[in-house]
């Protein structure tokens, strides 16, 4: 019960170093409803990834937006004088920025940046509040940066070590009926890792992570994990794996742990 009209084009520049998509479209919700009631989305989309050489590093953009609308401009009132409203009016806007290089300080490192951001604004909401006090508004703020290291050591062993931070909110406070929520996340995690294709290793895992959120809400978790991947035959394999994780809920300390042993067979 819809349909979408696009245009997109992708094409490279700069000796294939340079890739680039572009696209404008148009969406139509509830063909089988009144002209006023049909939900229209128009909206583009654009994107570059440039790759410069093994020397420099690469950089990716993406940009998105789009209005999601309705043309319905009046209200309904029953004879109880209940209101409805349907307007609808929504914009969305999103981008994100993405950066990665290669070192060779102790071993091979691969280093990403990552910074996403994405807005959702109502445009009606000021109007729709004057009559309905517990209007609950869609907008919403999310902001996502990360930063990671995987490295190298040598043919047997790796590393990866990684860094987020999240901050969120949504809904609008004008009243004492009307709700907000806002929430800040940050995320560590360092993990070890190391190769042998001999019987008693083929594969073995073990890492440790901290999460703490603030806001709306106050929690931390601590976990730690351990796992070994072993080849028994060529077609029986084994894959063990155990997690323990503690967290502190406001008042509350929860403890948890996991032991799961996989048996793989090849026929």
């Amino acid at each position: 019960n819809f349909s979408k009209n696009s245009l997109s084009d992708r094409f490279r520049l700069m000796n294939n170093k340079l890739f680039i998509f572009c696209e404008l479209y148009n969406k139509i919700n509830g063909l089988e409803l009144d002209l006023k009631n049909v939900i229209n989305t128009i909206g583009n989309k654009f994107s570059f990834s440039y790759y410069p050489g093994p020397m420099f590093p690469a950089v990716s953009f993406g940009l998105s937006t789009s209005n999601r609308y309705n043309e319905i401009d009046y209200l309904y009132v029953s004879e109880d004088n209940d209101t409805t409203d349907s307007r609808l009016d929504i914009k969305y806007n999103s981008y994100n920025i993405s950066i990665s290089d290669n070192y060779d300080i102790i071993g091979k490192q691969t280093i990403l940046l990552n910074l996403f951001v994405s807005e959702v604004k109502d445009v009606l909401e000021n109007d729709k509040i004057r009559y309905n006090q517990f209007y609950f508004s869609p907008r919403s703020y999310l902001k996502n940066s990360s930063f990671s290291v995987f490295t190298t050591l040598n043919k047997y062993w790796e590393s990866n070590t990684s860094y987020s931070r999240n901050y969120f909110n949504a809904g609008k406070k004008y009243n004492e009926n009307s709700i907000f929520v806002e929430q800040y996340i940050s995320d560590i995690n360092f993990s070890i890792i190391y190769h042998n294709n001999n019987f008693t290793i083929s594969r073995a895992k073990t890492g440790i992570s901290f999460t703490y959120g603030s806001g709306d809400q106050e929690f931390s978790y601590l976990s730690a994990n351990a796992s070994l991947y072993q080849i028994i035959w060529s077609k029986i394999k084994l894959n063990w794996n155990f997690q323990i994780q503690r967290k502190w809920l406001e008042d509350a300390v929860i403890n948890n742990s996991i032991f799961t042993v996989k048996l793989l067979y090849t026929l």
